[in-house]
């Protein structure tokens, strides 16, 4: 038997629905979703995934480890330009 005083589950956040944001840019098809939790998904072009962590309102992703940004937009348009600048393969 378990017997409990409160609600283990109480504090945890609910489950936030998938949404998604498409866009193009450079010429590149980009589709943001956002899972659950902290984690966001950045499709550029049907194939390749970035993964993204939305952590105390800003983002990040170990594409660009030294800088965040406000919006998963801007860091979808910054790893497209680092790219562009043959800093990363994505």
């Amino acid at each position: 038997m378990v017997l409990t005083v409160n609600n283990p589950f109480e504090e945890l956040p609910a489950a936030a629905s998938t949404e998604e944001e498409k866009f193009n840019y450079h010429g590149r098809k980009v589709v943001i979703t956002n899972q659950s939790g902290v984690t966001v998904h950045v499709t550029i072009n049907d194939t390749h995934e970035v993964h993204v962590e939305h952590f105390k309102g800003e983002y990040l992703t170990h594409l660009l480890p030294f800088g965040s940004f406000r919006t998963s937009r801007q860091l979808a348009e910054a790893v497209i330009d680092a790219e562009d600048a043959g800093l990363v393969i994505i």
